[in-house]
């Protein structure tokens, strides 16, 4: 049996702007202002060997139509090669193609070389791009309140699903 490279959990943030984890917490509920949000925290390596990992990990979130921003939290993940950000170019792709928007915080400088080498950053757009910051979870809630402004700008149509 392989050791897992990466681990993934998915986040939000409760009515008293408390994040939780969404599996350890099915009895809590995520703020209504989030409606439409989904945050991704991923931890470990984020290389070639964890892309089967990873494409895992975000289909379920690419493909659900209650999902118009899908957040991607790198603050613990390392590592991370051309091959991961061309997977966020096509993550990217993906979501942009029913209107839905893919956005990356708690990028480290390390992480922002990589993605910035690649042509990432410019293809996912730096608006959408939050470095870490000073205080905990700072660059998370930016990123969360422009994923609520991007829901606004795009409200659901009546064709959507609900």
């Amino acid at each position: 049996r392989q050791a897992r490279l990466l681990h993934t959990s998915e986040l939000a943030f409760d009515a008293n702007d408390q994040l939780f984890e969404r599996t350890d917490s099915p009895e809590r509920q995520p703020n209504p202002l989030d409606r439409g949000i989904r945050i991704l925290h991923l931890e470990g390596e984020l290389f070639f060997g964890a892309t089967g990992e990873l494409v895992g990990a975000l289909d379920k979130h690419l493909d659900d139509p209650d999902v118009r921003v899908l957040i991607l939290r790198m603050k613990r993940a390392k590592r991370l090669d051309a091959t991961v950000a061309r997977l966020f170019e096509t993550a990217k792709d993906r979501l942009a193609r029913r209107g839905a928007h893919l956005l990356l915080c708690g990028i480290t400088p390390d992480v922002l070389q990589v993605l910035d080498k690649s042509g990432a950053a410019d293809h996912v757009g730096r608006e959408n791009l939050f470095p870490t910051r000073n205080t905990w979870f700072e660059a998370l809630k930016a990123a969360r309140d422009r994923g609520r402004e991007l829901v606004r700008e795009r409200p659901r149509s009546d064709t959507e699903s609900p």
